[in-house]
C-alpha cells in the first residue's frame, strides 16, 4: 500500500485516494463481476500506545484517515486488508491478501520550559548565590525526557542558560549568571539601588532528526 510521512503535531490527518483499484473482484467499473457488493477496509496498526488519538482508517473511496496525538512521533505499520459483503460460500473468497502501510511521524523539537520569580535584594547586600532560582526545569514533553533514546524517545537533557540582556548592566560587579540546574549567582556594585530586567533561555540538547523541520531546542 506504500508510506505516509507526516511530521510531530500534525493532528487530523486526511489524505484522499491513498487505496486505489479498489474491486470487489479484481475488475473495475462495468467490468466487475460482483458490481452489487459493498466494500470496507479492516486496518491493524502496530503502534506505541497514545501514538493516536484516533487510529488509521480508509473509508471505501479509498480516503486515509487517522489523528495523532499530541508530540507523538516514531512510525508504525498498519496491516489493510479489503473485505467485500459477497460472503464467502462455495470456496469463495470476501477478503484480498493484506498489504502494509508505513506512517512515519517526524520528530519536531519542543523548547525547554522553566519558571523564575521576581527577586528583591538590598542595597550593598554584595554577592548572592540562590539555588533553584529557575524551577520546574523539562527539555519538553516525556517523549523528550525519556530513556534510553529509541524510535519513540528523543532522550533529551538540559544544556545550559544563556544571559541574553540585562538592561541595567551598572547595578553589578558580576552580571546574573544561571547554571543550568537553576542556580543564580550575582554580584552588587556598592551604594547603587534601582531595578533591572534580565532576560534568559534555556537550551537543551535536542535538534530534531528532520533537517527539514528543525524546531526548538531553546
Amino acid at each position: 500500500a506504500g508510506s505516509v510521512s507526516v511530521t510531530e503535531n500534525a493532528g487530523r490527518v486526511v489524505i484522499p485516494g491513498m487505496a486505489r483499484n479498489i474491486s470487489t473482484d479484481g475488475f473495475e467499473g462495468a467490468a466487475s463481476t460482483e458490481p452489487g457488493q459493498a466494500v470496507s477496509f479492516i486496518l491493524v496498526a502496530d503502534h506505541h500506545p497514545g501514538f493516536f488519538l484516533s487510529p488509521p482508517a480508509i473509508s471505501a473511496d479509498g480516503t486515509l484517515t487517522f489523528h495523532l496525538a499530541p508530540f507523538a512521533f516514531g512510525s508504525t505499520s498498519v496491516s489493510i486488508i479489503l473485505r467485500d459483503d459477497g460472503g464467502a460460500d462455495n470456496l469463495g473468497r470476501n477478503s484480498s491478501k493484506m498489504q502494509l502501510l508505513s506512517i512515519v511521524v517526524r520528530p519536531v523539537n519542543q523548547g525547554p520550559t522553566f519558571t523564575t520569580y521576581d527577586l528583591y535584594v538590598i542595597k550593598n547586600s554584595g554577592s548572592h548565590t540562590l539555588e533553584d532560582f529557575a524551577s520546574d526545569l523539562s527539555v519538553g514533553p516525556a517523549n523528550e525526557a525519556c530513556t534510553p533514546a529509541g524510535v519513540y524517545c528523543d532522550a533529551q537533557v538540559l544544556q545550559r542558560f544563556v544571559v541574553e540582556q540585562v538592561t541595567n548592566p551598572g547595578l553589578f560587579v558580576t552580571s546574573p549568571a544561571l547554571t543550568k540546574t537553576g542556580t543564580l549567582t550575582f554580584s552588587l556594585a556598592p551604594d547603587v539601588t534601582g531595578t533591572s530586567a534580565v532576560s534568559v533561555r534555556l537550551e537543551d540538547s535536542g535538534m530534531s532528526r528532520d533537517p527539514m523541520n528543525p524546531g526548538t531546542n531553546t
